[in-house]
């Protein structure tokens, strides 16, 4: 089954670059993925996420609403 996968301009356009030969945009895709554990890659973005957060908060401009 096929799905379509919408893409921002630049997303899209990054993506192309890791095509080579006759790549599909689903091999490209598999291979970033290929050895990633979704739990630790999950794992990770939340830690990114909240480091984000702990600057903004300690950043004088901020005010919480």
């Amino acid at each position: 089954m096929v799905k379509t996968v919408q893409l921002d301009d630049a997303t899209y356009e990054a993506l192309r670059t890791f095509k080579t030969g006759g790549m599909t945009f689903a091999d490209v895709i598999r291979r970033l993925m290929e050895g990633q554990d979704p739990e630790a890659f999950q794992a990770a973005y939340r830690r990114w996420q909240e480091e984000a957060l702990a600057r903004i908060r300690s950043d004088p401009a901020f005010k919480p609403l």
